[in-house]
């Protein structure tokens, strides 16, 4: 339980706050830079389900990393 408290939730509760964050800022304040910048290159934004789930494992890498970070070195 312990375990729990001290490492799983914490990574679990910053992964859905990246998430959030990520999500937030890329849906509304830059996509429509996005979809140009994609239109410019003659591509189609990337916009399937396959990309919000890799966007989810890199938060989750990035909590994990956060978590590393701040146990191996004083804040």
């Amino acid at each position: 339980m312990e375990l729990l408290k001290k490492t799983v939730l914490p990574i679990f509760l910053a992964t859905i706050w990246i998430s959030i964050s990520e999500f937030v800022r890329n849906e509304f304040l830059v996509k429509s830079f996005w979809t140009k910048h994609y239109q410019d290159l003659g591509l189609s934004f990337p916009a399937e389900p396959i990309n919000g789930a890799v966007w989810g494992i890199w938060s989750l890498l990035f909590a994990c990393s956060i978590f590393i970070v701040a146990k191996k070195f004083s804040l």
